[in-house]
């Protein structure tokens, strides 16, 4: 849910509200499994050398192909420095 928490292109939460609910995790269904789907990949960025534009341009590109919605790179870029950083705090030694 971090990324969805995060990085929301098309909108899901203001779609759903109950989506970011853990409570109601058991009861929405479909957003949760689109924007999981990408964590795989996200997580393989994290370990890159620039993971930050990196992951950027992964999101971009999912945001103008898989979602075909406009382009925002500043977005797209705000929500890879978010990963990057959460992942750095929670693995941090």
């Amino acid at each position: 849910m971090l990324l969805l928490q995060i990085w929301d292109p098309i909108g899901v939460t203001e779609i759903d509200h109950d989506i970011l609910d853990p409570t109601k995790w058991g009861e929405v269904e479909g957003w949760e499994a689109e924007y999981d789907a990408y964590i795989p990949a996200v997580t393989e960025l994290l370990h890159g050398p620039d993971a930050t534009n990196e992951i950027a341009v992964y999101l971009g590109g999912i945001r103008t192909r898989n979602m075909a919605v406009r382009p925002r790179p500043e977005d797209d870029r705000r929500a890879a420095e978010a990963i990057v950083a959460w992942y750095e705090q929670a693995y941090a030694p």
